[in-house]
């Protein structure tokens, strides 16, 4: 009580100096918040914008506790860095004040970026940053990453991603394989876009089929391409680790499932292992994979693919003539 009433007494008598020096040597736990905001807005007047870690503490306090104003949010903007979510906060509130974020959303993109530690609100931030601000380099990365996060992983992204990757395609500016490769898997989920981007996926299969990188969701798109990659006799064994090391497949294309033939799979992009096959209407192919696990080798994964799909096309092959064939024995 004692400490809370000399600090008082420096604020009434506007000692802002001897009662800064004094909160910073005793704390501010038992202060006033009034008295501490009041406090930190007078600092910051005359810190002139200079970084001071005490003084940025004590204003983001205020700021959590609902004490702010312009001077304030502007301060916090230039030099707080913290948890994701409060930086955001903060980055929320400012920008209804009109007050300038580049430096914040800098610190957030690079945050989320080394942390993982993400916001459902990331899209925004990134656009926002993207008008305003000068490095290049993070928008790159944030691209990279998160393209990376959805074509790997499966990761639930900002519906702004998809557009941003387009945009830069068809500009022609440098886009990374993680970029390129989330954009056709984009398309290959979303068939109400398939007529109107096929330009664009005929490209990127022609870029990466060239590259003899075969994914099993090129599967996806429609006959005419499927026809012209020669995708529509295939299946596709799909593995994702992200342990290191030999990756065993083991697979049977006979009726029996005594017989497996052992082959290592390769691995076609960062952690992504794909092994293709030619099956002809109502085959099976029978596999289980041998991968690392936490004790070592396991059988990771296993499964049986059926050829079932029927692919009516004007022009047939001999593929296709045989595939008729063996359809006509099934059924």
């Amino acid at each position: 009580e004692t400490r809370a009433y000399v600090f008082e007494l420096f604020i009434t008598k506007k000692m802002y100096e001897k009662a800064y020096l004094f909160a910073q040597s005793y704390g501010v736990e038992q202060i006033d918040p009034d008295s501490l905001f009041l406090l930190c807005t007078e600092q910051i007047k005359r810190s002139e914008d200079e970084e001071d870690d005490f003084l940025i503490r004590i204003s983001m306090k205020m700021f959590m506790e609902g004490k702010y104003d312009r001077s304030l949010l502007h301060y916090l903007c230039l030099y707080y860095k913290g948890p994701t979510k409060e930086m955001y906060l903060l980055w929320e509130k400012a920008k209804e004040y009109e007050i300038n974020t580049v430096e914040l959303e800098e610190s957030i993109l690079v945050q989320m970026l080394y942390t993982t530690e993400f916001i459902e609100q990331a899209d925004e931030v990134y656009t926002s940053y993207k008008m305003h601000g000068t490095d290049k380099e993070i928008l790159t990365a944030y691209l990279n990453y998160f393209s990376q996060c959805y074509f790997v992983e499966d990761a639930v992204v900002g519906e702004k991603l998809f557009p941003e990757l387009e945009e830069k395609y068809l500009k022609d500016e440098p886009l990374s394989d993680a970029g390129k490769l989330a954009l056709l898997k984009f398309y290959a989920n979303h068939k109400e876009l398939q007529e109107e981007k096929e330009e664009q996926i005929d490209a990127l299969l022609l870029e990466y089929t060239g590259r003899e990188m075969y994914f099993d969701f090129y599967k996806q798109f429609g006959k005419h391409l499927q026809s012209k990659y020669f995708l529509y006799d295939k299946v596709f064994v799909t593995y994702k680790t992200k342990e290191k090391g030999q990756v065993i497949l083991h697979y049977s294309l006979g009726e029996t499932e005594e017989d497996f033939h052992k082959e290592e799979m390769e691995q076609v992009y960062d952690g992504i292992y794909v092994r293709q096959f030619v099956l002809f209407f109502g085959e099976s192919l029978s596999y289980y994979i041998e991968g690392n696990g936490k004790n070592g080798k396991c059988i990771t994964e296993s499964g049986k693919i059926t050829r079932t799909d029927i692919y009516g096309e004007e022009n047939e092959n001999r593929y296709d003539l045989l595939n008729d064939m063996f359809m006509t024995l099934t059924l």
